[in-house]
């Protein structure tokens, strides 16, 4: 589920739970990578006090698209490797 433009908890660290970031006022917005059925991963951007407008996430959905792309390009090419 893509999440866009969420304040960050005050001390509170965006990748690690139970420590303080030394970061004040960040915004963080979380895109889902799928490909066919299945969350490849999540990509996260992050940024301080100003939010994420429409033309950067654009930009950050068609790269996640492409991550998509390479992550199967590379498992087929694996397993045609493999046999």
């Amino acid at each position: 589920m893509l999440k866009v433009n969420l304040q960050q908890e005050p001390h509170c660290c965006v990748f690690f739970e139970g420590i303080s970031c030394s970061f004040k006022d960040k915004i963080i917005t979380y895109i889902p990578i799928i490909g066919g059925d299945k969350r490849l991963g999540t990509l996260l951007l992050a940024r301080l006090k100003k939010v994420f407008k429409a033309d950067v996430l654009i930009l950050a959905e068609v790269s996640a698209s492409i991550l998509v792309i390479c992550v199967s390009w590379k498992g087929n090419n694996e397993v045609k490797i493999s046999k």
